[in-house]
């Protein structure tokens, strides 16, 4: 995990970018950091990186033209900088500076090594910067907001932390004055971006791996919005306690927004689900594309970040701005509905109690008489042990749960911090199934028609979903499985699972049945 310490030493100011033309990225293939990728060969700067592995991401990139090595090493940067002297070096905040080959390099070389905050931060420097930010919602809000300024004719560019499927990816480039940007509050990334309006969704005590505690998090937004020049301002939701706690102890400009009682009556709450409405004058509902209440709260906060631009000498069309949110048809993984038919799959982000509450009554919101099964990979054993007895709560809103493992991230393992933790608190019917690997095919047998089921988690419980849509459709259309062996114990182990991983790949993609089977497992 990054450290404040670390930040402090091992990064370079941000203004060295100024005399860098090359830019080489590791860790690639991550949402931010293919949208930094995008941005930067749009702005015609040389643009080269690496990642793990090959992913569907990594594809994007080398068909759009930038150069993704496949594995860690120091020559891919070594070619690269041959070619490109006046190079930085950006990395996620996933990589482990210690180990990375790449950093090393580097180091040697004397090349600038930043942040992908930092350059984003960098590249936003021409642009008014609206930022959305808080625990929950921030890639939906933000997502929304840019439609909405887009259907204005205000042509903002967006920047978002998942792929949005309207625009096939997680940038949206423009010409306006305005940069709508997802801005995170782990590892104080938002810290070296300068906002011109925030827009905050809530605030719950998250990230206190680096935080430390709810209050160091409370003092760093408050930190954060105080950077808000005056012609600025902060847009709130009010029905948010931590939201409104931070308004109360900032001096700028505010703005709030809510849908509880007193805030009913409100212009900016006309967002309801499954509601049709011919008109958009005040206190109707529009009917949105997105399921659940969370998500007409995120539509109202974009709505009211849109108007307060009528106080920055911009005339915003308001009418055109609640039907492009209207309209918005969402984020990848965030309740993204893969397969719809007798067996529904969806795959969805959702990884903090308040976020897995609020997806299961969307999805009830939307599939009022179905089987909700809810199969869910806790992310992080700080985030597990926080919340531990959260979890089962929220999951016992499902009819069925099935766990695995928890994905560790950037973290080592905590003493007595399991997923058998959270199960011992689940009353509905429940699986465990360790392996994540397996998933898909138990699943499969536990399922049946009419049902709905939803991967969820910020892991690679993303692989999930597909995998099962696929058992789901071998039944139906029998191939011929080939078993591929991989995995072990020796100290191989990682590449062998590589290799196995690509041929699998490769094999499914020339339409055989490809089975992994990892022999230590057997």
């Amino acid at each position: 995990m990054r450290k404040r310490t670390e930040i402090e030493a091992e990064f370079a100011p941000t203004d060295a970018l100024n005399s860098c033309r090359s830019f080489f990225l590791v860790g690639i293939g991550g949402a931010g950091m293919s949208a930094l990728a995008r941005m930067l060969r749009h702005r015609e700067f040389s643009t080269a990186g690496s990642d793990a592995v090959a992913s569907l991401e990594v594809e994007r990139l080398r068909g759009e033209g930038t150069e993704v090595h496949v594995g860690h090493s120091a020559s891919a940067l070594r070619e690269f900088v041959a070619n490109n002297p006046d190079c930085a070096l950006v990395v996620t905040d996933a990589i482990d500076l210690s180990k990375s080959p790449e950093v090393a390099e580097a180091k040697k070389r004397g090349l600038a090594i930043v942040r992908r905050s930092q350059a984003l931060g960098w590249l936003l420097r021409p642009y008014k910067v609206i930022a959305v930010t808080g625990t929950h919602g921030k890639t939906t809000t933000t997502g929304l907001l840019g439609a909405g300024l887009i259907a204005a004719g205000l042509d903002p560019l967006v920047v978002v932390g998942a792929a949005i499927l309207d625009w096939e990816g997680p940038i949206r480039e423009g010409k306006g004055q305005y940069a709508v940007v997802e801005a995170c509050e782990a590892y104080e990334a938002y810290a070296d971006i300068n906002p011109h309006i925030v827009l905050l969704t809530n605030l719950e005590p998250d990230h206190l791996d680096y935080h430390g505690t709810y209050e160091n998090l409370r003092d760093s937004m408050v930190r954060f919005v105080s950077k808000i020049p005056p012609n600025g301002g902060l847009v709130y939701c009010a029905d948010d306690r931590g939201a409104s706690e931070i308004a109360e102890l900032t001096d700028v400009k505010c703005l709030a927004y809510g849908l509880s009682e007193a805030w009913l009556q409100q212009t900016f709450n006309k967002f309801g689900f499954g509601i049709n409405a011919s008109e958009s004058d005040a206190g109707k509902l529009l009917k949105l594309n997105l399921p659940g209440d969370h998500n007409r709260m995120n539509a109202t906060g974009a709505l009211a970040a849109a108007s307060l631009l009528n106080d920055d000498n911009t005339v915003v069309d308001l009418d055109a701005v609640e039907m492009g949110i209207a309209r918005f048809g969402g984020a990848e993984r965030r309740l993204q509905v893969l397969l719809e038919g007798p067996i529904t799959v969806i795959d969805d982000y959702a990884h903090h109690p308040s976020e897995i509450a609020a997806s299961i009554q969307a999805v009830k919101q939307r599939y009022p008489d179905r089987r909700l099964v809810v199969v869910y990979q806790p992310h992080m054993y700080s985030r597990t042990l926080e919340h531990i007895t959260e979890f089962p709560l929220v999951l016992n809103e499902a009819d069925m749960v099935v766990l695995t493992d928890i994905y560790p991230a950037r973290e080592a393992p905590i003493p007595g911090v399991s997923s058998a933790r959270i199960a011992e608190g689940i009353t509905k019917p429940m699986r465990y199934v360790p392996s994540r690997h397996l998933l898909p095919r138990q699943v499969k047998k536990l399922i049946q028609p009419g049902d709905v089921v939803v991967g969820m988690g910020a892991g690679t419980i993303s692989e999930f979903a597909p995998d099962l849509i696929r058992e789901i459709e071998r039944d139906a259309n029998p191939t011929k499985k080939v078993a591929v062996i991989y995995g072990g114990d020796s100290s191989e182990r990682e590449v062998s699972i590589l290799s196995g991983n690509a041929i699998a790949r490769a094999l499914n993609s020339a339409g055989y049945d490809a089975e992994l089977i990892d022999v230590s497992e057997c």
